[in-house]
C-alpha cells in the first residue's frame, strides 16, 4: 500500500530531508527550492518545526472539480486538518529524516487516510510552516480513488481511522464535532449502499458526540 511504498523508499535514501511524490501529481519547478528554504529558515528558529507543506491546485477528471487550496495556517495542524481548515496531502509536504526516525515511518495498517494518521503522529511532537502560502507548488491530478472503486470499504476504512486516532481526536476542541461530523458521513454513505444495520451504528455513533439538526436528518 502507499505507506509501505513511502517507508520502503524513504529507509533506502540517504538525505536530510524527505519529501514524496504521488503518480498522479506534479511538482511546479520551484517547489523544492522554496520549501526547502523555508523548512531551514523556520528550524532554525524554532526546534519543533520540522515539516513543511505547500499548496495543492487540484485538477479533476470531472472540471467541477477543478480548485486550488489557500492554506495558510502553521504550527499542529492536527485539528485544522480534520475540520476541513488545512488540505494537504503527502506529495505536498517535506520533512527533516528525523521526524520521520522518530515516527517510525508510515503505519502500514492504513490503506486509506494514512496522510491524516501520518500527520497527527508528526504533530504530537513537531510543527508544520508553509512555503509560498500564494502559490500552489503541486498540481494534483483528481482521478477515481479507492473510495470510488470499492465505496463498501470507505466506511470500515474510517472506522478504523477514527478507533485509532480516538485519543488524540478527544483532546482537541473541536473533537467532539469532528467525530460528529465523520461518523454522520459514513452513516449517510452506509444508507446509500443500503447498509442499513452499518449505517445505524454509525450514526449512533454520531449522535454520542452531537445532536444532529434537521438539515441533516433529510440528508439522511
Amino acid at each position: 500500500n502507499g505507506s509501505a511504498a513511502r517507508n520502503t523508499g524513504t529507509r533506502a535514501s540517504h538525505g536530510e530531508i524527505i519529501g514524496y511524490l504521488d503518480d498522479d501529481d506534479i511538482f511546479m519547478p520551484t517547489k523544492i527550492e522554496e520549501q526547502v528554504k523555508r523548512l531551514q529558515e523556520a528550524h532554525a528558529i524554532n526546534p519543533r518545526a520540522a515539516g513543511v507543506y505547500c499548496n495543492i491546485e487540484k485538477q479533476g477528471y470531472k472540471k467541477a472539480n477543478n480548485a486550488n487550496t489557500t492554506n495558510k495556517l502553521e504550527g499542529n495542524l492536527s485539528e485544522a486538518i480534520l475540520i476541513g481548515e488545512v488540505r494537504l496531502n503527502s506529495s505536498t509536504i517535506l520533512l527533516y529524516r528525523f521526524a520521520f526516525d522518530a515516527m517510525d515511518g508510515w503505519d502500514e495498517r492504513f490503506l486509506r487516510h494514512q496522510d491524516w494518521e501520518f500527520c497527527i503522529r508528526f504533530f504530537r511532537k513537531y510543527e508544520m510552516v508553509l512555503a509560498c502560502p500564494s502559490t500552489c507548488l503541486v498540481v494534483k491530478h483528481h482521478t477515481p480513488n479507492f473510495n470510488t472503486r470499492y465505496p463498501e470499504k470507505m466506511a470500515q476504512n474510517m472506522d478504523f481511522f477514527l478507533t485509532e486516532m480516538m485519543q488524540d481526536i478527544e483532546k482537541m476542541p473541536k473533537g467532539k464535532e469532528i467525530l460528529s461530523r465523520r461518523y454522520f458521513n459514513v452513516a449517510k454513505h452506509s444508507f446509500e449502499l443500503k447498509r442499513y444495520h452499518e449505517g445505524r451504528e454509525f450514526l449512533r455513533k454520531s449522535l454520542k458526540y452531537n445532536s444532529i439538526g434537521v438539515k441533516e436528518c433529510w440528508e439522511l
